[in-house]
């Protein structure tokens, strides 16, 4: 039983991962040269600080994916380089693929006595 169900927080899910990725689309499409986009992250030591916290973060987050979809029998190395080359867009992904794919109670109640019957 692979089928994908709508709930709230997969709704949520999907409210984030449209429009930023449209967003993270525009973003790129303003970029003239990387040489430009190193020069604004080099252009403070907090925007250095940030981008290294940021970092940090994503490393932590990449461990909990690689864990989690072990954990559900997932292969994790394609996510990691989703992850790598998109940033959240890859976690929003895996999460809305994996994390809330579950039926609710009531469906699962359902599902139960349809087969007991």
């Amino acid at each position: 039983m692979n089928r994908l169900f709508i709930n709230k927080q997969r709704i949520i899910i999907l409210a984030v991962l449209i429009p930023f990725t449209l967003f993270t689309d525009y973003a790129i499409l303003q970029i003239n040269s990387l040489s430009e986009l190193w020069l604004a992250f080099t252009a403070h030591a907090m925007v250095e600080q940030v981008a290294l916290d940021f970092l940090i973060s994503f490393a932590v987050v990449c461990l909990w994916v690689w864990q989690d979809a072990k954990s559900k029998g997932v292969r994790p190395l394609p996510y990691m380089i989703l992850m790598v080359c998109t940033g959240s867009i890859g976690l929003l992904f895996y999460m809305f693929r994996h994390v809330y794919n579950k039926p609710s109670i009531a469906e699962q109640s359902i599902a139960q006595s349809a087969q007991h019957a």
